[in-house]
């Protein structure tokens, strides 16, 4: 018997059932079969890295393959194997390896490979003579559980490996390599030159993934029974990995599918007509391999039909195998989410059966997306669904959807822009994420809507996309020429691509394109109904606006007020209810999910596209920016806090988004009849020469929200000499969206006044710390996967991937005889009961609440696995109709409100 057939690789924990282990050498093979049989899949395939290697496909492979099947050689270690004595070979040899620092075992592979494998196992006749090159590879071997191997272990000495090895340990180690190397690699390897490490190091994200993929799919035992007795390793891969593998595959929904023909617009989209956006995603001549467009349009010009297009296009030509919409937040890709399902079957081609992920953080309570997750076992007809044929067209595998970080490999995803951005963040499993993407056309939506440090990593995600061969659509209402150069210029970096012209084009709308290193743009014309001029009324006082949606309620119409914080939010909600408005609502991000979830059905329903005059009639909302984006609301009338100017034209897209009649009816033919269409901005006196705290006096809270007081002071300006947006206006006009954005962020902006300098200087600055912040955080793409000397690498919890002021998630709960329960109720009560709260505002309980529940909250960490480690509990009592806590913020008591009315509000006590 080979001496590593003593060796276990996974224990089972119930003694008594079953086989006592599964043997390290069948392990590495059930991992290794599953790679071979992902590689197999196209979109999974080696091809491209082969050819950026200028190495035979089929040799890359079978390195790869190979190399996946010493992902556990660290688990030949005695400190491991002695983890479960009664298992171990060397019991004997447990005085012996008495480490002062234990290791995992994928570190521990790494250690064995540095001081043994280098000089010993890759000399001549394993035929990689470069260990530079190896080390590449071993590195991805080791690095599967989704981070790569420890090699930095600052002022401490490195650890060497008598330390966790006994000399047999090696000796066994070394001969699975020399056997599985027999197994599974070729006669020769062709040279490891500088273009082949190169191309290897930068696609060593993707196959890193693939690594992790391979090893989650070989650990299952349900497809990999644990076997004991041993037996030679051909006839183990031949008659029993191998098999197990495709099934493996098969069942994770991971096979690929193949693309439908290309057979034009409508049979994608059953609509009636097109806009110009659209017919260009139809007709626009692409390239012969990755690209990237940036579409710029008004809202309602169909920019997510015509991504669904360009994306179709790109597949049925070879170029993608499926994709992923990002969006803003959870409630925008909910309704992307339900618009895809109706969708993306018909992208692929007959009898394929393509699966569709909702991706984000809170989407096992969206009812459609657990009605399409398969139950094990059973065929797709025989699901139970919510009846919505919509719903019942999306399917997903049991296996993909029991983690968030395996969503992004379902064929059609759709999700938050986070969970795309976690790929370019140094967190465990990040590159499962590029692979999921790898292969994709990724659908950015609402480019505009991100914060500096958002964008800055949006560009390396951009950049990461070309580098594994994906292509990318960007949409936009519009964004500045700076932002569009430095999103084009990333994608040319990452397909190598020297010397590439951004040109500047200020024509509106614009369809931007950029393929095989060349530039082109398209002008589009605007959709006739959609051509619109929008007055710009100033107002300078909030009396002002409250008499005037009084007055559009007494009309019987709707409006919306949107204010820039959740503070003035509730204040203009105040004053409408003191001033007698009887039908107000309020919609802010700081309720607890079950009630963020109604509001906002609520507000879908009264304000959105189906909506009619019994809905709307004298309806009033005040809101922040969770109305502004992708959320397809339409109100008569708008008014809205100054904002920067490219939230305005934004939140402008509110205003009449539908043709209706004066009554709030739609309009059968299409035309527009409630009258000129004005927005209204709540702003500051208008000054060529204002004082320091211009801004600050109208809007104390939003100074904090918006602080680069010169791009507001800049708006205004705009907004003052243009007096509207004309959406179709030529480029030089000064009305034009294109002429307003630049007026504000372009090289011909106006002086800054000298009493706004200081603040702008100090908002600027903050913007470039959080862009360095985004590059020092994010993945060093050219460096390959690899710890780095800095050794930083994180769970996802710990690293951001916005520095928005809503930002610790805390669960709200009740008391109730004796012990703590969710504040709400029913189905996933946790996750409904949970708010983002801005975490500098809290960062614990008061002691007096911390004495009071503390036993409590430790109780409930130990039976609910969602509140294990540091979530943040936050116990509430009824006080009247409203429920109330003490939290705390640098050690000063806060006192929590929560209300069904109002949500969340903190006050400093003391």
């Amino acid at each position: 018997m080979k001496p590593y057939f003593a060796y276990w690789g996974k224990a089972r924990p119930e003694k008594g059932k079953g086989e006592p282990c599964h043997r390290l050498p069948f392990h590495a093979l059930d991992v290794a079969a599953c790679a071979q049989v992902l590689v197999e899949q196209l979109r999974f395939g080696m091809q491209e890295l082969a050819e950026a290697m200028a190495w035979p496909a089929d040799a890359v492979q079978r390195l790869f393959i190979f190399f996946v099947a010493l992902h556990d050689v660290g688990k030949f270690a005695c400190t491991f194997q002695n983890l479960v004595p009664e298992l171990a070979p060397q019991v004997t040899g447990t005085a012996r390896c008495r480490p002062v620092e234990s290791l995992r075992h994928d570190t521990l592979g790494w250690l064995l490979w540095r001081d043994a494998g280098r000089q010993g196992w890759f000399g001549q006749e394993l035929g990689l003579d470069a260990a530079d090159f190896a080390d590449i590879w071993m590195r991805l071997a080791t690095g599967h559980h989704g981070l790569p191997p420890r090699e930095n272990f600052g002022a401490f000495r490195a650890p060497k490996v008598d330390a966790y090895f006994l000399p047999e340990d090696v000796e066994s180690a070394e001969a699975f390599v020399r056997d599985a190397a027999r197994l599974l690699l070729p006669e020769g390897l062709p040279d490891a030159d500088d273009r082949a490490r190169g191309a290897l190091t930068r696609g060593s994200w993707r196959l890193a993934g693939l690594e992790v993929l391979a090893d989650w799919l070989g650990s299952n035992a349900v497809f990999f029974p644990y076997r004991s007795e041993p037996l030679e390793l051909r006839a183990y891969w031949e008659t029993i990995a191998l098999p197990r593998a495709r099934e493996a595959v098969r069942a994770a929904g991971l096979e690929t599918h193949e693309a439908r023909r290309w057979g034009g617009a409508r049979e994608l989209l059953a609509l009636a007509r097109f806009t110009p956006l659209q017919e260009y995603a139809a007709t626009v001549e692409l390239g012969e391999g990755p690209q990237i467009f940036l579409l710029e349009d008004v809202t309602g010009a169909g920019k997510t039909e015509a991504a669904f297009l360009l994306a179709h296009r790109l597949m049925a030509a070879g170029l993608a195998q499926g994709l992923y919409f990002a969006l803003p937040t959870m409630a925008t890709a909910n309704q992307m989410y339900e618009r895809t399902a109706g969708v993306y079957r018909r992208l692929y081609a007959d009898g394929a059966e393509p699966s569709l992920v909702l991706a984000h953080g809170a989407r096992q309570m969206v009812e459609g997306f657990r009605a399409s997750v398969m139950v094990p076992g059973k065929l797709r007809a025989e699901r139970v669904t919510s009846g919505d044929p919509q719903t019942a067209s999306a399917q997903l595998s049991a296996w993909l959807a029991d983690s968030g970080k395996k969503s992004l490999l379902a064929d059609v995803g759709v999700g938050t822009i986070d969970q795309a951005l976690l790929g370019v963040l140094p967190v465990r499993h990040q590159s499962l994420r590029l692979l999921g993407l790898a292969g994709k056309v990724l659908v950015v939506d609402e480019v505009h809507a991100y914060d500096d440090y958002q964008t800055k990593l949006l560009e390396r995600l951009v950049e990461a996309q070309a580098m594994q061969r994906g292509s990318v659509v960007l949409l936009s209402a519009t964004v500045p020429a700076r932002l569009r150069s430095n999103l084009m210029a990333a994608f040319a970096r990452g397909q190598g691509w020297r010397g590439c012209t951004i040109v500047v084009d200020g024509r509106y709308p614009l369809a931007t394109q950029l393929a095989g290193g060349e530039v082109r743009t398209q002008a589009c014309e605007t959709r006739p109904e959609l051509e619109r001029s929008v007055a710009i009324k100033l107002l300078h006082s909030e009396e002002v606006v409250v008499e005037k949606m009084l007055g559009v309620a007494g009309r019987g119409s709707c409006a919306c007020w949107i204010r820039n914080t959740v503070e003035d939010a509730r204040h203009g909600h105040e004053r409408l209810r003191a001033a007698g408005a009887e039908q107000v609502g309020l919609f802010h991000s700081r309720f607890a999910m079950a009630d963020r979830l109604a509001i906002e059905g609520g507000v879908l329903r009264t304000f959105g596209k189906p909506s009619g005059q019994s809905e709307r009639h004298g309806q009033l909302l005040v809101a922040t920016q969770v109305v502004e984006q992708s959320l397809d609301l339409d109100f008569d009338e708008l008014f809205i806090d100054l904002a920067p100017i490219d939230l305005v034209i934004q939140r402008a897209g509110r205003l009449r988004r539908h043709s209706r009649t004066a009554d709030g009816t739609r309009a059968p033919d299409g035309v527009e009849r409630r009258g000129e269409t004005v927005l209204h901005v709540l702003c500051p006196e208008w000054t060529e020469d204002p004082c320091a705290d211009w801004f600050a006096r109208m809007f104390p809270k939003a100074q904090f929200v918006y602080r680069n007081v010169g791009t507001l002071w800049r708006t205004e300006r705009a907004l003052v000499k243009a007096q509207r947006i004309v959406t179709s206006g030529e480029p030089g006009q000064v009305d034009s969206v294109r002429r307003l954005i630049e007026a504000v962020y372009g090289d011909e902006a106006a002086e800054i006044p000298e009493a706004l300098w200081r603040r702008t200087q100090e908002a600027e600055g903050k913007t470039k710390a959080d862009e360095s912040n985004a590059s020092f955080n994010a993945i060093d793409l050219d460096k390959g996967y690899q710890e780095g000397l800095t050794g930083r690498w994180y769970e996802e919890s710990v690293l951001a991937t916005r520095l928005s002021e809503e930002g610790r998630v805390t669960y709200l709960a009740r008391e109730e005889s004796g012990e703590l329960r969710p504040l709400y109720d029913g189905e996933f009560p946790w996750e409904m009961s949970a708010v983002r709260v801005n975490a500098r505002k809290i960062d614990g309980l008061a002691e007096v609440w911390q004495t009071r529940f503390g036993a409590a909250i430790e109780t409930l960490r130990k039976r609910i696995r969602l509140l294990e480690g540091d979530a943040f509990v936050l116990p509430l009592v009824p006080e009247g109709n409203l429920w109330t806590g003490m939290a705390a913020s640098g050690g000063r008591p806060v006192r929590v409100t929560y209300g069904r009315e109002r949500g969340l509000e903190l006050e400093s006590v003391g």
